[in-house]
């Protein structure tokens, strides 16, 4: 029948007691626990019951579990130290406390403790099986010693009693090894020229490359470390473990106590971690002659706590420096919040949000977006859209937002992490801006329109003027007029009836003019073929009346000279843009005209606008050809005229 382990547990934390409370309920190992919160009364209960082992927890409402160590008792006692106490967890261990245990937040150290409290107490029976070799050792010396001094004639007395001593030394040493090597730390012993006269079977294993237990005695650890590096002469990483092995012997003999290490290096090409102690090792007589120590394989654990450091240093800082405001939440509450959203609700502190419900901080008004999200996120339908809202600062100013929000796992939790964006100044400006642009637009279109109006104010002013006129060469000057006029006119017509109130499209705009161009003239030319190809382009105002002037005054010019007499005719236009460059084409297949003749026919004022307007209003060129007709071609660099 198994021996229940007795266990007094000291925690003074009523939530830590339920956790170890429930931890050991489902450990198949036959604890039998008394559970005690101060130091007060574990004494108070090991005064009238015996313990196996003690677990005490290092801060303790009456002291600490330091003074269970200074007490030196014979029970083992295991130490429960907290994040961050690792110095504390080390002089505990100088101190002889079994192990320690260091406490995690999420309660995964609680898994660990059934394992400590076995090995502390296999640990424990070990010690003590040893001292009692050691008791009966000296007292089978001594026995010896006495017959040997009794019998010192009787030889064969003597030799019997000699091999019975051997013998009885194998068997203590059999068992020494058989109990120590069961041990996963490292054990040793050496003699004070730093020679083994003791090793477990981890230590040769993981350090030595040794099977048998004696193979290791009477060599160094610096004749290993050759060893090994002999087998990689060419990689001085292969073993580089212990290389100051000798010199952690001289300090703890020095020091005449126990001394802790962290040991690092290589083993055979991977690193490792050990955790070591030493402490001086002294004959029965209390003479010095070596130093025995343990070392625990730490490699792993102390990577794992690095990594998570790092990792959480480096993600605390993202969240608590960002300058956005952070808000962790669950489907209602606020659990944490980084200073940047402290700040925006007006909170003294993060602290001053958790707990709070979401729904304290939006208005009512959007309390049914919130709920309709939170209904999604529950379904794993995450809309990575952002959300407008309006939410309440804690002293109740209303801020306009914008939040993304995106799952997190918080403390093994599924959680979510809102990012919040404050438009609420954004927002004044976009409105005072829009409406700036919408009385600049309401006044820029009745400008166009009584623009428009005031120019067809003219054109009806030169028609009735024109009709008092007798003379053909005054009537055709009022009639170019009126053509200018309403080219122009026009422009600001389009511009009135567009949503862009600076420019207009270049194609609706030469369809109407040419249209308004055929129709004045439409007594001398109904013969003649209008042929458009156009593109849609837009074009600002302030190109378009040049342009449409230019456009006017040689549609008109085609119209009026380049068919006499009624000749059928054509006039082609097309417009194209090729590697930014605009390129306007006006043709007719007339008689066409000598340009280096000043013609009275073809205008000179007209000539003069249309290459004044062109190559200094514009800033475009303007080349002609008669040799078929008249051909005009106009290029604009469209990149700063032209806007498709």
């Amino acid at each position: 029948m198994t021996d229940i382990i007795k266990l007094l547990i000291i925690e003074d934390d009523l939530i830590d007691q339920m956790a170890i409370d429930r931890e050991f309920k489902n450990v198949q190992v036959p604890f039998e626990y008394t559970l005690v919160s101060s130091l007060a009364e574990a004494t108070e209960v090991m005064e009238v019951e015996t313990f196996n082992i003690i677990l005490s927890d290092y801060n303790l409402g009456d002291g600490t579990g330091m003074e269970l160590l200074e007490k030196q008792m014979d029970t083992p006692i295991i130490l429960v130290t907290g994040m961050g106490e690792t110095e504390i967890a080390v002089e505990a261990m100088k101190m002889g406390a079994s192990d320690f245990v260091t406490k995690e937040k999420d309660g995964s150290h609680l898994k660990i403790l059934p394992i400590a409290i076995e090995r502390a107490l296999k640990q424990k029976k070990a010690e003590q099986d040893l001292q009692s070799y050691q008791h009966n050792l000296e007292d089978l010396v001594k026995r010896r010693t006495e017959k040997l001094e009794k019998e010192i004639q009787a030889r064969k007395e003597t030799e019997w009693a000699l091999e019975k001593a051997k013998t009885h030394l194998k068997e203590a040493n059999s068992l020494l090894y058989s109990m120590t090597d069961t041990i996963p730390d490292l054990l040793w012993a050496r003699d004070l020229d730093g020679k083994y006269i003791f090793t477990n079977k981890a230590l040769r294993e993981t350090m030595l490359g040794e099977v048998e237990p004696s193979a290791p005695m009477g060599k160094s650890f610096r004749y290993y470390i050759d060893k090994q590096q002999a087998e990689q002469p060419d990689n001085p990483d292969w073993f580089t473990f212990g290389l100051d092995s000798d010199g952690t012997d001289m300090e703890t003999i020095k020091s005449n106590k126990a001394c802790f290490f962290v040991a690092t290096g290589s083993i055979r090409g991977n690193a490792f971690t050990f955790d070591v102690f030493k402490a001086p090792l002294r004959a029965e007589d209390g003479d010095l002659i070596g130093t025995v120590g343990s070392a625990r394989d730490m490699t792993l654990q102390h990577e794992i706590e690095n990594a998570l450091e790092e990792s959480e240093q480096r993600y605390r800082g993202l969240y608590e420096f960002s300058p956005s405001p952070l808000v962790l939440h669950d489907k209602a509450t606020i659990l944490a919040v980084n200073q940047a959203a402290a700040k925006f609700f007006h909170a003294d502190a993060p602290d001053a949000l958790v707990t709070i419900p979401l729904t304290d901080l939006v208005q009512a008004e959007y309390l049914s977006t919130i709920e309709q999200s939170i209904e999604l996120w529950e379904r794993g339908e995450f809309d990575q859209k952002p959300l407008l809202l309006k939410m309440k600062t804690l002293d109740g100013d209303i801020r306009d937002v914008e939040t993304i929000t995106n799952p997190v796992t918080y403390q093994k939790k599924e959680h979510w992490l809102t990012g919040v964006r404050d438009i609420t100044e954004s927002n004044r400006l976009i409105e005072v801006t829009e409406s700036s642009l919408r009385e600049k637009e309401a006044l820029l279109e009745e400008i166009n329109h009584r623009t428009k109006n005031n120019m067809q104010v003219m054109i009806s002013m030169l028609n009735l003027q024109s009709q008092r006129l007798v003379e053909p060469g005054m009537k055709q000057i009022f009639e170019d007029t009126k053509a200018r006029i309403y080219s122009m006119a026009l422009v600001h017509d389009l511009l009135y009836k567009s949503q862009d109130l600076s420019a207009i499209n270049l194609k609706l705009y030469i369809q109407d003019l040419t249209a308004s161009l055929i129709n004045t003239y439409r007594s001398k030319n109904h013969y003649v073929i209008l042929d458009l190809d156009l593109i849609d382009y837009l074009i600002s105002i302030d190109h378009a009346v040049p342009l449409g002037l230019v456009i006017n005054e040689i549609i008109s010019n085609s119209l009026k000279y380049a068919f006499p007499e009624k000749e059928n005719g054509k006039i082609k236009i097309s417009l194209k843009v090729e590697n930014d460059i605009l390129t306007l084409i006006l043709a007719d297949d007339g008689v066409g005209f000598d340009e280096s003749q000043d013609s009275e026919s073809r205008s000179s004022i007209g000539r003069l606008i249309i290459n004044e307007l062109i190559a200094y209003q514009i800033g475009g060129e303007i080349s002609l050809d008669t040799t078929q007709g008249t051909c005009y071609t106009i290029t604009i660099d469209q990149k700063d005229t032209i806007q498709k």
